[in-house]
């Protein structure tokens, strides 16, 4: 969601998005996980709440699964500086504090203000804390810090000890295989179904 003073509004398969001066009013469409993803992001925001790098919730409509949260300042960065990745650590440590880990983590979900400040939206995929030594949820934390680790690579790899470059090129090669295996998987699936 990049920053401006006009009204702007966008739309995808899986939502209406309405960003005005002072907030922003999302409305999941009917999907599949539209709901469990409403609940999710419902959830995070109501846990924010002394948060200041991400969204802060003002309203949200169950029955038209629509949230209304405040507007953060910035737009989204095309480049990451070793501060906005320290930043990005802070604000990751904060959400595990909060008992709130991403499944994923792209730069678009980032803004970066006039003065260098980084926050974060969009918590719609994420997993949330049942006790601290779930398994699911240490797995959940071990992702997210992961496609941090990437993002260090990708802007700034020379943040990166020895121990974690290994760690991301275990993760580059095991998305790899996954997707490979994905992609075989995929085909295997098209072949019954074209035979009958």
């Amino acid at each position: 969601m990049s920053d401006s003073n006009d009204e702007s509004i966008y739309s995808t398969g899986k939502m209406y998005v309405e960003i005005n001066a002072r907030n922003v009013i999302k409305t999941f469409l009917p999907q599949r996980d539209s709901i469990k993803r409403f609940k999710l992001e419902l959830h995070a925001l109501k846990q924010f709440t002394d948060m200041d790098r991400v969204p802060h919730l003002i309203n949200a409509n169950m029955d038209k699964m629509k949230l209304e949260m405040t507007k953060l300042p910035g737009k989204n960065p095309s480049f990451l500086s070793q501060s906005h990745l320290q930043q990005l650590q802070g604000i990751v440590s904060d959400l595990f504090a909060h008992g709130i880990a991403r499944h994923a983590l792209p730069i678009r979900d980032l803004l970066v203000d006039d003065k260098g400040k980084l926050y974060m939206v969009d918590f719609e995929r994420i997993t949330v804390r049942k006790f601290k030594l779930s398994p699911i949820w240490l797995i959940a934390k071990a992702v997210t810090q992961s496609h941090v680790l990437r993002l260090i690579w990708q802007f700034q790899p020379h943040m990166l000890t020895t121990t974690q470059k290994f760690e991301v090129f275990s993760i580059i090669g095991i998305r790899r295989i996954f997707h490979s295996l994905k992609s075989v998987i995929n085909k295997v699936k098209k072949g019954i179904i074209y035979r009958k």
